[in-house]
């Protein structure tokens, strides 16, 4: 069984509904524009997203700790790639809504459900930063404008990406008892 396979569908979740999900792109700074500009991007990354998959998990399959946990969870190298060949395109499709939401809400499941702890799923983010970034700004070199804005947007788009699952996360490994706090600092 590959355990990094999806939950089901009616399995609890941190409910986030539309105004919740303005509300988090509003704290972050993620407008239509930066929406636009990751959009502007999409035939792009689907042009380097084999590149970037390869680095990422040349990476990550050189630590042992997460060749085991990949192992103990019944999946492999090859369902990981495609798993985060979607996860990356969907960063280039447009403004985030429900259903975006809810594909982050899935992955916090799974990671949580696995016991992968957020020092590999935040440390993950960092490899977005030194090879998918470093890409996209080769790519703009010629546009600084563009390239400033890109690059913005899409650390936005990776930190609502990280608050959504991480609260998932904390969520299922709680079984409910974070449910119901604020989601407002007093």
């Amino acid at each position: 069984m590959d355990e990094f396979a999806e939950p089901s569908s009616d399995s609890t979740s941190v409910g986030l509904d539309d105004r919740q999900i303005a509300e988090r792109l509003v704290y972050l700074g993620f407008v239509q524009q930066d929406a636009d500009v990751l959009a502007s991007l999409r035939l792009w990354a689907e042009r380097n997203v084999d590149c970037f998959l390869q680095q990422f998990y040349d990476h990550q399959f050189s630590h042992r700790d997460f060749v085991e946990l990949v192992e103990a969870a019944g999946s492999d190298r090859q369902r990981l790639v495609e798993t985060q060949r979607s996860y990356l395109l969907d960063l280039f499709q447009g403004m985030p809504d429900a259903r975006y939401a809810q594909s982050r809400q899935r992955i916090g499941k799974v990671h949580a459900r696995l016991r992968v702890t957020p020092r590999w799923y935040v440390s993950s983010y960092e490899l977005y930063e030194k090879y998918l970034f470093p890409m996209l700004r080769r790519h703009l070199w010629f546009r600084p404008i563009k390239r400033r804005r890109a690059v913005a947007a899409l650390s936005k788009l990776l930190n609502f990406d990280k608050s959504i699952v991480l609260d998932q996360y904390a969520e299922d490994l709680a079984g409910g008892a974070t449910r119901g706090l604020p989601n407002e600092p007093h």
